[in-house]
């Protein structure tokens, strides 16, 4: 599948036996991680929708937030290092049999011409989880709540609200921090 006029990228679309193996696992570990989502975050969660990240944005403008970072992490479900996912998981997921059935799913290979292509870092956007997308966004997410930002999230793609222009470069700034932080670095190094 084509990314731009010149880039493409394999489609992971997963057999029926791998799609009902994860949607079961998605109902057993959605629901202890959905609760500690944050408020702003819309994409892939259950009860909300594109049509509620619209009406967070209207009470923002309301409340005075009228500038806007329009932001989309480049290349997000491709560089996603799978150690981050799974130190993710493990901080409220013990099962060893759980963990490392998820960890064999994350690292499924992908087909490309004759060969199979071991993963060791992306999340297939069409065949894995969103909600492991999620347990990365919320990091993001955190870290705005705790500098203060309104902002809100679907997905990989985010808009930070403040009062006005002259408070976006600062934004920005914080934002590409956060995603260029330690979280990220020592993840790829382990």
């Amino acid at each position: 599948m084509r990314k731009s006029l010149h880039d493409k990228r394999p489609l992971g679309i997963p057999i029926v036996k791998d799609r009902i193996v994860q949607q079961a696992f998605r109902q057993i570990i959605e629901p202890i991680f959905e609760k500690g989502f944050s408020d702003n975050s819309f994409g892939f969660r259950p009860d909300r929708c594109c049509h509620d990240a619209i009406k967070r944005l209207e009470q923002y403008k309301q409340e005075g937030y009228t500038s806007v970072l329009d932001a989309d992490i480049m290349a997000f479900y491709d560089t996603i290092p799978h150690k981050l996912i799974m130190d993710s998981l493990r901080e409220k997921i013990a099962d060893g049999w759980v963990l490392n059935s998820i960890e064999n799913m994350l690292k499924a290979g992908s087909w490309r011409t004759a060969s199979c292509t071991r993963q060791t870092k992306a999340l297939r956007k069409e065949a894995s989880f969103p909600l492991l997308a999620n347990l990365i966004g919320d990091i993001i997410d955190k870290e705005l709540e705790k500098a203060g930002y309104k902002f809100v999230r679907y997905a990989d793609d985010f808009v930070v609200m403040t009062k006005t222009k002259d408070e976006l470069p600062a934004a920005l700034s914080y934002v590409k921090e956060i995603i260029a932080g330690e979280t990220w670095n020592e993840a790829e190094r382990g």
